[in-house]
Parts: structure tokens; C-alpha cells; sequence
């Protein structure tokens, strides 16, 4: 007997397996923004923010005496971009 409005696994696409295909490329496309995000991270180079964070860090060091001039001169010197 032939039911029209039975549908199988194998049967019509339909509505419901339109929206499970939109709702797998939606989760596909936020993993994979999430991947490219991740990767990008670890690739970036310090920035300006960054070197004058450290470069306070290190202006504090040498004020508790935990390094000399020459090194505190030395490690600006290598912190300090140039231009």
C-alpha cells in the first residue's frame, strides 16, 4: 500500500533535513572560524602594547635592584623597537 504522507530515512528531503543540513554548515562554519581564530593567536607578533608592558616590568626590577644599569640598559635596548 502506498501512504503519501510517510516518509522513510531515505525518502524526501523535506523541511526537517533542510534544517538539519543549514544547522551541520552553520556548526561546520563555527568551528572551523574558531580553528582559524585559534591558529592565527599563536602567530602574532608582540606588539607596541606589549613591549611597553614589559618595558615597565622591567623599569620595575631595576628599581627593587633585582638588575644592574648595564643590564637594565641592555634588555631596553632589546625591548625597545626601532624605528
Amino acid at each position: 500500500m502506498y501512504y503519501p504522507y510517510e516518509q522513510n530515512m531515505m525518502g524526501s528531503f523535506g523541511s526537517s533535513g533542510t534544517l538539519m543540513f543549514l544547522m551541520m554548515v552553520i556548526f561546520m562554519v563555527i568551528i572551523t572560524w574558531i580553528l582559524i581564530k585559534a591558529f592565527n593567536k599563536s602567530e602574532t607578533r608582540p606588539t607596541s602594547s606589549s613591549a611597553a608592558t614589559t618595558l615597565e616590568v622591567l623599569k620595575m626590577r631595576y628599581a627593587k635592584g633585582e638588575i644592574d644599569r648595564e643590564e637594565y640598559l641592555r634588555r631596553k635596548r632589546d625591548i625597545t623597537p626601532t624605528r
